[in-house]
């Protein structure tokens, strides 16, 4: 078996291997010639000698006739020339002029005659013999058709006995030429051997039809089905019997094997070029048993990492006109970072001026730590990170690119072309698009990696997603925030606690630390893309209340809608209830502005005045706060001496009437110096006993709809 090679180059026949074979048929036919001239003498002499007789025994039976051989022999000397003509005569008398032909048998020579013994050896041998010619050719079928790569696959990962089975071939393998000279050499000998014990025991007829029959039931088709079949099991169990072979043959096996390596070459397994590779995987992908079977999937990737070395980077790269881009004299603020939000990409080119000119690269992640109200420009942002900016040209192969995005230096590079000026000037470099790791990816999987920020499913055929393009807390993040003064804290605390019960649980002073640290958030909407406050069946962990702007509540399968404008508040219960996930949307139909609360401030708020207000409790439907009050204060208040408390004044409605009165802060007048030792299991024993009895705090309240 010829090994493969990538170019599929035929072995290369050396000049002096044509001399060398031209020699040898010569010598060959030389001396046939020499004994076919030999025969055609000596025949004629046999037909002169027939004709000078008249004798009637038939010519052509003379040289294979064993009764005329011992006419001959016992008619001469061994001095004596032969007469013909005497010889003839004799021979003519011994038959009694009947004619001799090739099926006679001499009398002593008949199976009848023979010893049991005689027979015996002729069976065994005749069966030894077919044998043997059957296990040689089953040997150089199944042994030869194993590659030795395949030796070498199963020697890794292959199991016990096949690492076994490998082992012990492999050497053998190696030497391919000397295993094929000596299994054809023992082959050739048993085939010719077999006639001469099966001639002795029946007719030649006969033994040639049995010979034929036996040699090519037994010692062709059967062990070649066989071994070949199961080569790598019999050649593994039974190499001792190769190699002894090999050993016994070696002195006349060796030079030829040798010259066949000199003429042919060694032979080093079959190896496949890409094409074929990727065909042999598709051929795997189609198999039924699923020890070879291969899935659509993995056939895909497989085929892609054999292709992909060969193809340019022009071809899988985002074309320029299609790029998001950005002008290094743009300032970050809210417009920018939604804008960049809104296109998804984590890597963005930045220009100046023009756009062939990418003079850096921005990072989305270098953006995290800034804030849009400082409105930074972009050139802070790159001088800072100094980012590389990575060109290739469209000719670069995707192989020899994933090598430089696997370095480390950047997953992302802009490809640009040589171009002559059109006005006759110098060439420039024109940008003609980009190129990712994600491309690169993406040709080697032979499919498209779609993330959770993407809004085409291909860039090189901009091909949308179809999925909602919005994301209420990251869009929240990225608007204009800012605090409440002092009095607009007071108004709003004013209003809260007339109109929502949640809140009066709330001292004044309480309440307005809260809306201290609340945020006021503004949003811009600046498209006519949907942007959604509170998304329906996701939950949501904070109030609003509306300053200025239009909401729209969406309800049910009916898109029921309710308008909120100014003082309408949203989200109640997602502060009282451990988890709130609403059944409605709150989209934003005009700029709006608002208060927003979170649960956590909230709750943090709760315990100070867990902590501080002997008195608090919480009404039935917030006592799933009872563990983490309890927690919270076991951590703020083990084993710490604390000043003691200030009077907290009582809600008053006379207090939280004056809206536009600024809080004045309540001071500590204990001095500083007086400490108290806080028994936290006591204190919190203390308040074990109210929080039942608030059971009907609710029924004095007005109830209030979670959405006014």
């Amino acid at each position: 078996m010829l090994s493969v090679n990538d170019n599929r180059k035929a072995p290369q026949i050396k000049k002096k291997s044509f001399s060398l074979v031209f020699t040898l048929s010569l010598l060959i036919l030389v001396a046939l010639a020499t004994l076919s001239f030999e025969n055609y003498v000596q025949h004629d002499e046999s037909v002169a000698a027939w004709s000078d007789s008249s004798s009637m025994f038939v010519e052509g039976y003379v040289p294979t006739t064993k009764r005329f051989s011992n006419v001959f022999a016992s008619s001469i000397d061994d001095n004596s020339t032969i007469d013909w003509p005497t010889v003839c005569a004799h021979y003519y008398n011994h038959t009694n002029g009947s004619s001799h032909t090739g099926e006679e048998k001499d009398d002593e020579e008949s199976i009848l005659n023979m010893p049991w013994y005689d027979i015996v050896i002729n069976v065994c041998a005749s069966i030894f013999f077919i044998l043997g010619a059957g296990l040689m050719s089953g040997f150089t079928l199944g042994l030869l058709s194993i590659d030795t790569m395949q030796l070498d696959i199963l020697k890794s990962t292959g199991t016990e006995k096949e690492r076994k089975y490998a082992a012990r071939l492999a050497p053998i393998l190696k030497r391919h030429h000397l295993l094929l000279v000596t299994l054809l050499l023992w082959n050739a000998l048993c085939v010719e051997c077999l006639p001469l014990f099966l001639d002795k025991l029946v007719p030649e007829w006969v033994a040639i039809l049995l010979g034929i029959t036996a040699v090519l039931l037994f010692g062709e088709i059967i062990p070649q089905a066989v071994i070949s079949r199961y080569g790598i099991a019999i050649g593994g169990t039974l190499f001792w019997l190769v190699w002894f072979l090999i050993g016994l043959a070696f002195i006349i096996s060796y030079p030829i094997s040798k010259l066949l390596d000199w003429i042919l070459g060694a032979d080093h397994g079959t190896l496949y070029k890409r094409t074929e590779l990727k065909e042999l995987v598709n051929i795997h992908s189609k198999a039924h048993d699923p020890n070879f079977h291969l899935t659509e999937h993995e056939a895909k990737i497989l085929g892609g990492a054999l292709e992909f070395a060969r193809i340019p980077v022009s071809q899988i790269m985002t074309k320029f006109e299609n790029v998001y881009m950005l002008d290094i004299d743009n300032k970050l603020d809210v417009e920018t970072m939604t804008s960049i939000w809104q296109a998804g990409h984590s890597r963005i080119p930045v220009f100046k001026g023009d756009k062939n000119n990418i003079v850096g690269l921005l990072y989305v992640k270098d953006l995290i730590l800034v804030n849009p109200d400082e409105c930074l420009p972009i050139s802070t942002i790159l001088t800072f990170y100094g980012r590389e900016v990575l060109k290739v040209f469209p000719d670069t192969y995707c192989d020899e690119m994933l090598k430089t995005f696997k370095s480390g230096r950047t997953h992302i590079a802009i490809v640009h072309e040589p171009r002559e000026s059109e006005t006759g000037g110098d060439p420039y470099y024109a940008i003609v698009g980009i190129v990712s790791l994600e491309d690169i990816i993406e040709e080697i999987i032979k499919d498209e990696i779609v993330d959770e920020t993407d809004i085409y499913v291909d860039n090189t055929n901009q091909s949308k997603i179809n999925r909602p393009q919005n994301s209420t807390s990251l869009l929240l993040k990225l608007e204009r925030t800012h605090r409440l003064t002092p009095k607009q804290v007071v108004a709003v605390a004013s209003y809260l606690w007339k109109s929502m019960a949640t809140f009066r649980l709330l001292p004044e002073e309480y309440l307005h630390r809260l809306l201290g640290k609340c945020a006021v958030v503004d949003i811009k909407k600046t498209s006519d893309q949907e942007l959604l406050l509170i998304e329906k069946n996701k939950e949501c962990d904070f109030f609003a209340l509306v300053f200025s702007g239009k909401l729209e509540a969406v309800f049910g399968e009916e898109k029921f809608t309710s308008e909120m404008g100014p003082w309408s508040f949203i989200g109640e219960r997602a502060l009282t209830r451990e988890t709130f996930i609403p059944d409605y949307d709150v989209r934003i139909v005009k700029d709006v502005s608002f208060v927003k609360i979170t649960k956590k401030d909230f709750i943090e708020i709760i315990s100070q005045v867990f902590i501080q207000e002997d008195s608090f409790f919480l009404p039935k439907d917030m006592e799933w706060m009872n563990p983490i009050l309890t927690n919270m204060t076991k951590n703020q208040t083990s084993n710490v001496k604390i000043s003691s408390s200030p009077h907290i004044p009582h809600r008053s409605s006379d207090n939280l009437n004056k809206n536009l009165e600024p809080v004045r802060p309540v001071l500590d007048t204990t001095p500083a110096d007086t400490e108290i030792e806080l028994d936290v299991d006591h204190t919190i024993s203390q308040k074990k006993g109210f929080f039942q009895k608030y059971s009907k705090f609710k029924d004095d309240m007005n109830e209030e709809d979670d959405i006014v």
